[in-house]
């Protein structure tokens, strides 16, 4: 059983979803205590910001952090976003998945793609297929994109 060094356990604590250990890092030098101007995030983890018409930042989507479980799940998915990578959410229905992203999604100035899975869940549906053209001759197609292309 490896023990980290002292110095690292409030990094663990990080690493694991524990935010409390956000404070002392903060507090410590060891974090930002703030974002910085035109990001959004939960320390070390910050995205830039879109800008309005006028300048102004959206913000978070007004999206309220105070929840334990909601700040634990913002955190994992600013921490996936630093990857540049497609990322998977899965859980139970209505626990805030689609809301926590949306408001993300908004705040960056992203276009958000939802996709549902399922066990009928086909490739054609996920990468594209030959459709009938719009208003094109019978038995004319032309192909369209799925979401992952």
């Amino acid at each position: 059983n490896t023990q980290l060094p002292a110095e690292l356990a409030a990094h663990a604590h990080l690493a694991e979803g524990r935010l409390q250990a956000i404070e002392s890092m903060s507090s410590e030098g060891l974090l930002p205590a703030a974002a910085p101007e035109g990001h959004w995030g939960i320390p070390p983890f910050f995205v830039p910001l879109a800008q309005t018409a006028n300048g102004a930042s959206p913000g978070a989507g007004g999206f309220a952090l105070r929840a334990p479980t909601t700040a634990r799940n913002a955190f994992r998915l600013l921490r996936a976003m630093q990857l540049r990578k497609a990322v998977l959410l899965e859980g139970s229905p209505g626990v805030g998945k689609t809301s926590l992203v949306a408001a993300l999604a908004k705040s960056v100035g992203q276009t958000l793609v939802r996709i549902n899975l399922s066990e009928q869940t086909d490739m054609m549906d996920l990468l594209g297929a030959d459709l009938p053209a719009p208003g094109g001759a019978p038995g004319q197609f032309a192909w369209c994109d799925g979401p992952l292309l």
